[in-house]
């Protein structure tokens, strides 16, 4: 009986958190395995795995995973100039280090451009797979314009660097 009210108690307790706790769920899923792991975009979780020999515990490892800062992408539309015709995704913003610009196709002779807000190009390379990772951790904080492009086409974006 003892272990009734116990389990009761316990039900009601976290019953009383679930409906306490709000998530912005911007995404998620599920990934199935030899176990299964259920996620959602903007949530941090934290994994516990333990490995053992037998019966003696010989290491346990803790992963923190989930998106802990909030970004923005700013596409600056341009008028007369054609956006490229497949999607792009530009991440962290804002960034300390580096930004990432993932393509949702690899384009033939694709290119990137990094412009200070004054107009002076920084960097530039050739987008030679699907996520090419532009380096900014020696620029200084301030706005940046991404220029993305390929067979005439391009979308520009406002990097913020910080740090």
């Amino acid at each position: 009986m003892n272990k009734i009210m116990h389990l009761i108690a316990l039900l009601a307790l976290t019953a009383g958190v679930a409906v306490g706790q709000e998530t912005f769920a911007t995404g998620g899923g599920d990934i199935e395995g030899d176990g299964s792991i259920s996620f959602t975009i903007g949530q941090v979780g934290t994994l516990t795995v333990t490995e053992k020999a037998h019966t003696t515990v010989t290491s346990t490892a803790s992963l923190r995973a989930g998106v802990q800062q909030s970004y923005t992408v700013d596409e600056l539309k341009i008028e007369g100039v054609t956006a490229l015709p497949f999607k792009v995704a530009i991440y962290p913003n804002p960034t300390a280090e580096n930004v990432t610009i993932a393509l949702g196709e690899q384009p033939e002779k694709g290119h990137y451009e990094l412009y200070t807000f004054d107009g002076k190009m920084v960097a530039r390379g050739t987008l030679e797979s699907q996520e090419q990772v532009v380096e900014m951790a020696s620029l200084a904080s301030g706005t940046y314009v991404l220029r993305v492009a390929a067979g005439g086409c391009e979308n520009n974006y406002r990097i913020v660097k910080i740090r």
